[in-house]
């Protein structure tokens, strides 16, 4: 085990849009976001990687929202990082999304 515990990260608010900010015309801000998360992990060695909530822009999503934490997940668990998760108001489903691809939830 490296220096840290935990990597953290919250409110990417990724979206179908490919936007972390609805209405915005800068694209791709929320996944830049999550590959310096998993950079960051990946670099300190970290045994588990958490996530605050308001992972998703909305409850509701398309595959494209989805797309950018499966891709996280797959690069953490091909480093031997666990990811953990809540849910924020913006992303609260029963199941959780995220629950389909890391079953570790807070």
């Amino acid at each position: 085990m490296g220096k840290y515990f935990a990597s953290v990260i919250s409110d990417v608010h990724t979206s179908s849009s490919d936007s972390a900010w609805k209405g915005s015309s800068i694209r791709g801000d929320a996944r830049w976001s999550l590959k310096q998360f998993v950079d960051i992990s990946i670099r300190h060695n970290v045994p588990v990687a958490i996530a605050l909530g308001d992972l998703l822009d909305k409850s509701a999503n398309k595959t494209k929202a989805i797309e950018p934490w499966v891709d996280t997940i797959d690069a953490l668990t091909r480093h031997g990082i666990q990811l953990v998760f809540i849910q924020g108001n913006h992303d609260q489903d029963d199941p959780p999304w995220l629950s389909a691809v890391s079953k570790a939830t807070l």
